[in-house]
Formats: structure tokens, sequence, C-alpha cells
């Protein structure tokens, strides 16, 4: 399964580039189909997930990686390289999902090269201005996968290599997340995720491998660091990100497509989640 993922990613550049900011990178909540590497030389900034606060500072990589909702905050001078990398299949976001990364990793003097050679490589693929709302968007995803796209077959072969290279950094220093070693919750897992819109009860999952309810909803937890109903609630909210990020759905159908009855108490539990309203996410994106 892991090796059919690694096979099937589709990396595409969206953007590279350097940039110097004077308490001017204050946006949020951001949250798109794309994942963001920075590496910082002078100054510092702030990334905020969940709640934590996490520093960007000179001499060390950062991923932020893509469907991770955040806030971008400095209050004084950050000067920074960005890379900007979409995954069209969306094969990476399972990957992510699977794994957990290191928000920072020590900078090598290779990691400093390949940022210099996609600078080399790509010289007006820097942004125009640094307003996710001015970038991240469908048409704007869409254009600078299309200029990837158009590249010649060596140069993007390359550039494809470069950016692994980078990602493979944090994925090195990282560990697979959920280690499910239970059968009987890795089948339950791929009940779930094989229809969104149908999952079956609680009380249905914990018959289907002949477990009491409260015996089932601690071994889940126990193998997983989730409840059930989280879990659940995790994959249709990631899932209901890729459509309204890449998909020109209503975001009714997207609530009814995922099993969700009530669109309000959708845009509630996918507020929770990522810090924004569906309208918001799908305007920031769209």
């Amino acid at each position: 399964m892991m090796k059919e993922i690694i096979d099937n990613i589709e990396l595409s550049l969206l953007n590279v580039g350097y940039a110097n900011h004077d308490a001017d990178w204050n946006f949020g909540p951001v949250c798109g189909a794309v994942t963001r590497i920075y590496w910082a030389t002078e100054g510092a900034a702030t990334v905020t997930i969940d709640g934590d606060v996490h520093t960007i500072t000179p001499d060390h990589l950062y991923m932020i990686p893509a469907f991770v909702s955040h806030y971008e905050n400095c209050d004084g001078i950050f000067r920074h390289y960005y890379l900007h990398i979409a995954d069209t299949s969306q094969h990476i976001v399972q990957l992510f999902d699977q794994y957990e990364l290191p928000f920072e990793v020590p900078i090598l003097e290779s990691d400093k090269l390949i940022f210099q050679r996609l600078m080399s490589l790509c010289p007006k693929m820097g942004l125009l201005r640094s307003t996710p709302d001015t970038y991240e968007t469908s048409s704007c995803f869409l254009q600078y996968s299309q200029r990837f796209s158009a590249l010649p077959l060596g140069p993007k072969m390359e550039i494809k290599g470069l950016m692994t290279l980078l990602m493979s950094r944090f994925f090195t220093a990282g560990h697979i997340g959920t280690n499910v070693s239970d059968e009987r919750i890795v089948k339950i897992q791929r009940i779930i995720e094989r229809d969104l819109k149908s999952v079956p009860s609680i009380d249905e999952m914990a018959s289907e491998i002949s477990l009491c309810k409260d015996r089932f909803i601690r071994l889940f937890h126990q193998e997983t660091g989730l409840t059930p109903t989280n879990y659940i609630i995790r994959k249709k909210v990631l899932r209901a990100q890729i459509l309204l990020s890449t998909k020109n759905i209503l975001i009714k159908q997207i609530a009814s497509d995922l099993g969700f009855s009530n669109v309000s108490y959708f845009g509630r539990v996918f507020n929770k989640v990522t810090g924004m309203s569906p309208i918001e996410f799908k305007r920031q994106n769209k």
C-alpha cells in the first residue's frame, strides 16, 4: 500500500523564491492544497498550528503539509526562501496522514544548494504578492501546475528530484504515526475509508469485529490515538478540503456526499478542524 502511494505521487513546483518581510508576514488561517517548505536566512517568524506556536529561525528547514490550517506571523525582519509544492494526484496527503513529521529539521549545506539550484532552474516562479488569497486559489493552482508541466522534460525531472530530496528530510526524521498492529482495527479503518458517506455506526463496527462497544472504542483509541468518531470526522473533513479545493461542487452537495444530513453541522465540524468555515476555505482556494 505504501509503495503504491509513493509510486503515484505527482509533484509539481508551484512557486520558489526569496522574500523580504518586515512585520508584514501576518496571515491566517491559511489552509489549502499547497505544501510549503521554508529556509529562513535572517530574522524570525512564527507559525501556529492547532494552538501550538512554532518559531522559524535561520539554519533550519520548515515544512507545513498540504491541508494543515495555520497562522503565519512576524513582528520584525523576516527573510526567507520559500518553496510551494503540489501533488496533483493528492497521494501525498495520504503519506502526511500516516506519518508524524517534525515541523523543523536542521538545514544541511546540500539543502541550501537545492534551493539555489531551484531558483536557478525557475527564476520566474516567485510570488508577485505574498498574500495567500492572491496565489492560493484554484485558478492560480491550475495555472502554476500547467506552467510546471510545460517545462522541458530534463529540467522537470531534475526539479521533481530536488523537491523530493527536500521533502525526504522530514520523512527521514519522522515516523509512522498510526502504526496500527491490530488487524481488527485495520479492517475497520478500511471500512470507514471505503465509503465515508455510509460509515457504519459504532455499534455496527464493534459487532463487525466481535467486540462490545466500550472495548472497541478503547482498542481503536489505543491503536490510532483517536476515538472512532474523531477519526471519522478527520477523514471526512480532509476529503471535504480536497473536494473544495479541486472540484466545483456546492458545499451542500459535499456535505451530503460525506453523510452530513445537516449543512450547518457540517460547517461547525469543518470549522472546528480547520479554523475556518467551508465558505471561507472555498473562497481562499477558489
